[in-house]
């Protein structure tokens, strides 16, 4: 366990004496995105020109003729830019940083870094927060959730982003579920089986970036003998962990169960899952969800289902993208940076795609299907489970005709979401008890009660599952 202080909501610091701290956590950690190390940071002068500025503190601020090796190139990225008082183009910052650094390192050398074709020795990560210039090095050279499984393989349009969909796991409950005998979990809608992958790393205890090929800081300066001696016990010590998980996995008798109306999707899942390793911990079906029959019961029900509102215009996707790239996306482009940033032109931007219409009256049709399919699913086949789906949409969430017993409030992909936990088995002893009270004020005739018994009624066997005490698996 790595010791951390949260210092910003999304944002930790991990305390380490030496840089095998900071590979441990590009390692190992889930939900993470980047791993920073800040090499400087300076409040700029508000009152005199903003390029000048950016580019003194940033050329004054480190050796870059040691940080960028000779033949090595430089990436520079935006992660976050907004209340500046005379700064209002992250483009501007990009320039004037990557102008710094490449000059330093000509007047040192002779010669200029060339721009990086791909990924950058240097990735070069700035945030600029209310005049506040803040350079890190980016451990990752890049966003974390890029596993590496899905590399070369088409991506599924609804597909969550792996760090997202390990998150969305860890609030579940299921580091927990996964540690208990015959712990089974399923996705009654897998698409291209995000939550499965990822759900067996967590099961077998496999870092993440043990999957990752490349890591930049391998070609740092001081990257030394003593340093790589302490990143190959670092990844020597997460191979040893990941082979016992796999085996306590595999002796605890647990199974990861996936389903998808789709066989296109299907076939992403099972190439993704090779590609990670964990094709062989991964059953996949290919039916309607609602006469999904899993092989065994599941205990964790997960679901990411369609929810409209990832069907936006191509302009509407371009404005997205472009917010996207300066609050923090993943391009490591010339600039680096996108336009003019504001938090509150952000916000309004933000509320017109949620206000728009997102989907027509036929795919709201198909969606309110889609729906009471997966209801059907949790009713009929997963008596005593915890149930958690993600949606971005309340008007969906209706036809499941349940009411979340939680709700985790979640921004993923700059969309508003909500990751739901749904308890079937508590669903169910509430009606009974409901219509037991009605029945006791004499609300109903018999004929009504007859009808409400019947649809309030599962079979005694499943009511034994759900009311009888059960494994603690919860968190």
């Amino acid at each position: 366990m790595l010791p951390t202080e949260v210092t910003a909501p999304g944002r930790v610091v991990v305390p380490s004496d030496t840089l095998a701290g900071g590979y441990a956590a590009a390692l190992c950690l889930r939900s993470a995105t980047r791993v920073l190390q800040l090499i400087h940071e300076e409040d700029l002068n508000p009152d005199r020109a903003a390029g000048d500025t950016v580019y003194e503190a940033t050329r004054e601020g480190a050796p870059w003729q040691q940080l960028l090796q000779p033949g090595q190139t430089l990436g520079v990225h935006c992660m976050h830019f907004y209340g500046n008082s005379n700064i209002t183009n992250s483009q501007l910052v990009a320039r004037r940083v990557r102008d710094a650094v490449c000059d330093a390192v000509r007047d040192a050398r002779g010669v200029r870094p060339a721009p990086p074709d791909g990924a950058p020795d240097l990735p070069l990560v700035f945030q600029m927060l209310d005049d506040r210039l803040q350079l890190f090095r980016d451990l990752g050279g890049g966003s974390l959730h890029r596993r590496g499984y899905r590399s070369g393989a088409a991506m599924h349009k609804a597909a969550l982003n792996e760090a997202a969909a390990a998150g969305l796991l860890l609030l579940a409950g299921w580091q927990q579920h996964s540690q208990q005998e015959g712990a089974v979990l399923a996705d009654p809608m897998c698409g291209s089986g995000t939550l499965l992958i990822e759900a067996a790393l967590i099961a077998t205890g496999t870092p993440p970036g043990l999957l990752r090929s490349r890591w930049p800081f391998e070609a740092w300066h001081d990257h030394d003998a003593p340093v790589r001696s302490e990143w190959r016990a670092v990844r020597q010590a997460a191979q040893q962990r990941a082979e016992q998980g796999w085996a306590d996995w595999e002796a605890r008798g647990g199974q990861l169960l996936g389903n998808d109306l789709h066989e296109g999707a299907l076939r992403l899942a099972h190439q993704s899952a090779e590609a990670a390793g964990v094709s062989d911990l991964i059953r996949l079906s290919n039916r309607p969800c609602g006469s999904w029959q899993p092989v065994a019961t599941p205990r964790l029900v997960v679901c990411n289902p369609p929810w409209g509102r990832r069907l936006l215009g191509e302009e509407q996707q371009q404005q997205q993208q472009q917010y996207s790239s300066s609050r923090g996306g993943d391009g490591w482009g010339r600039d680096g940076g996108s336009g003019r940033d504001s938090r509150r032109g952000g916000q309004r931007q933000q509320q017109q795609w949620e206000d728009e219409g997102a989907y027509d009256d036929e795919e709201d049709e198909e969606l309110a299907e889609t729906w009471q399919q997966l209801a059907s699913f949790l009713k009929q086949q997963c008596p005593g489970a915890e149930a958690w789906v993600l949606s971005g949409s309340r008007d969906v969430t209706q036809h499941l005709g349940m009411r979340s017993s939680k709700k985790r409030s979640l921004s993923i992909g700059g969309v508003k979401t909500a990751w739901l936990k749904y308890e079937y088995w508590r669903e169910a002893a509430g009606q009974q008890q409901s219509l037991r009270k009605l029945q006791g004020r004499g609300a109903f005739k018999n004929a009504k009660q007859t009808a409400l018994e019947e649809s309030f009624t599962v079979p005694s066997s499943r009511i034994d599952a759900a009311l009888l005490p059960r494994r603690q698996i919860g968190h």
